[in-house]
């Protein structure tokens, strides 16, 4: 990655603006994405442009239009931390839980947290069914995770609300649970934000 990144087109696409100290965790973010990518694959996206668009905007937009009185965000299946690190560089006062299973995407995960000076970041190295820190106030988000019925059992057992990112035909099955909120993410024709109360 060559000179600055240009944010306006997804600024302008996401209706967003990033303050300078965002653009420049964004762009040190990106750095580590390409390098750790040509190691260990952490995502399975290769160019800047898809980068910002589908995980950091994505996550920015969910961010900032689902996370109203939640009090922490845990992010299920955190992969290269979409969208939970993401949103933490947006949010940086919520706390965030990361929970990976795949310990060099874990590795990634710290390695980025800890580079990038975010506070306020846990890790848990396993599956979402196996995290025992639920607790009232959180928001579990899932992104291309299609969960299990312990997990669905837990998270509905616990009240807890469920954020999804998700295709058009690929919103999770949550048992007796209905969406109160389905949107599609902006320039999108097939991608959806849909939130489970």
């Amino acid at each position: 990655m060559s000179g600055r990144t240009d944010f306006r087109p997804w600024e302008e696409l996401f209706g967003i603006q990033l303050t300078e100290p965002q653009k420049a965790a964004v762009e040190s973010y990106l750095r580590r994405l390409q390098k750790w990518s040509r190691a260990v694959n952490v995502t399975g996206r290769r160019t800047v442009a898809d980068w910002l668009r589908y995980d950091f905007f994505e996550s920015f937009w969910a961010g900032d239009h689902f996370l109203h009185g939640a009090e922490r965000l845990v992010d299920v299946g955190s992969g290269a931390g979409f969208p939970g690190l993401a949103i933490k560089i947006r949010r940086p006062e919520l706390p965030v839980v990361l929970i990976e299973p795949n310990v060099k995407k874990l590795v990634f995960l710290k390695e980025t947290a800890r580079g990038l000076a975010l506070e306020g970041v846990e890790f848990f190295d396993g599956r979402g069914e196996d995290f025992e820190g639920w607790k009232v106030g959180d928001l579990a988000c899932l992104r291309a995770l299609r969960p299990s019925r312990e997990l669905i059992w837990t998270l509905n057992n616990l009240g807890l609300p469920i954020l999804s990112l998700h295709g058009a035909e690929a919103a999770p099955s949550l048992g007796a649970r209905d969406e109160t909120v389905r949107v599609l993410v902006p320039g999108s024709q097939q991608r959806y934000a849909s939130l489970f109360q």
